[in-house]
């Protein structure tokens, strides 16, 4: 397959029941321009592959299909579709998700073709849990790197990028990415460091949560050991791609980052983290929670403090 101006990169494992409505969605999109998606099944236990194979098969120009002979993991597959990319823009879709708009493409092809300060579009989707759908709630906010990092709120479903800051962050973070839990919110990150990004509320896609996939664990111990990477993984972003800053727009979302997350970098042990934060609190006078994040630190530095400072307590009641 020669050069195309989009590819939808699409990763599934053991998705049978869902990988139709996902490669149908890509399928029905009405475009003036040229798409390939590339699937990237990664040796499911299930018809998952079977399925995708009979779509290629028919679609042959239109699809292509990349199997291994052993399982890669959700990054390495992720990264191995992404180095096959060919467009000039990428848009994803994973096997459990799917899109219900037939200009999704077109509209933010459009777009990013007219509009070379943006590196990223994005839309509404909704979100589906059993039977259940909502919408996924947007905040409005300027989508830049600051703001963004305090919250993902960019559903991977609905995302068209262009392909050159796509592969410009795999040159700097391929190497590091094995123990990642997620790839999708750090290109983000990289993307809003670089350039603007545009949400349109169209509702392009149905974004489906399911019990026990890598995102919504069912186990406890699971669920703690995947937010603490995936804060491992957004505190890595801050030190590399936006360092602290001093202006005022700045400042409030420093804060905000700091109040969210302090707790998470003291439990990972982030030492360079951790000193900027109080370095930041006690340098614009955030005393309040200057105070609150020194207790914390030494309450995890000394796990008995609590105890001995209730016994002084009670000892200066005595006296």
């Amino acid at each position: 397959m020669n050069k195309c101006d989009v590819s939808i990169c699409m990763i599934t494992y053991n998705q049978g029941k869902y990988i139709k409505n996902a490669i149908e969605g890509v399928l029905m999109q009405k475009t003036n321009f040229d798409f390939e998606l590339i699937i990237g099944e990664d040796c499911s236990s299930d018809n998952t592959n079977s399925i995708c194979v009979e779509y290629v098969e028919k679609y042959p120009d239109k699809i292509r299909l990349i199997s291994y002979s052993e399982n890669q993991g959700m990054i390495k597959n992720f990264i191995r579709v992404l180095e096959e990319s060919k467009g000039r823009y990428i848009a994803f879709c994973e096997g459990d998700d799917y899109w219900i708009d037939p200009f999704k493409l077109q509209k933010q092809f459009d777009f990013l073709e007219n509009n070379s300060s943006y590196g990223l579009i994005y839309t509404g989707v909704f979100i589906q849990e059993g039977e259940k759908r909502t919408f996924w709630e947007h905040r409005d906010i300027s989508d830049c790197f600051d703001e963004l990092i305090v919250e993902n709120h960019i559903p991977t479903l609905s995302v068209c990028c262009r392909s050159s800051y796509v592969y410009d962050f795999l040159s700097l973070f391929k190497t590091r990415m094995d123990k990642w839990p997620f790839a999708d919110f750090p290109l983000w990150l990289y993307i809003s460091s670089l350039s603007l990004i545009k949400y349109i509320p169209d509702m392009t896609g149905v974004y489906r949560i399911l019990s026990g996939s890598v995102s919504h664990p069912n186990d406890i111990h699971r669920q703690i050991s995947f937010q603490r990477e995936c804060c491992r993984v957004t505190f890595l972003m801050k030190e590399e791609l936006i360092p602290f800053k001093v202006s005022k727009y700045y400042k409030d979302n420093e804060y905000i980052f700091i109040k969210k997350y302090y707790s998470w970098m003291v439990s990972i042990g982030d030492c360079k983290l951790i000193n900027k934060s109080l370095s930041f609190l006690f340098k614009e006078k955030y005393i309040m929670l200057l105070f609150k994040c020194i207790l914390l630190l030494s309450f995890y530095k000394f796990p008995t403090l609590p105890i001995y400072i209730v016994r002084l307590k009670n000892v200066l009641r005595i006296a």
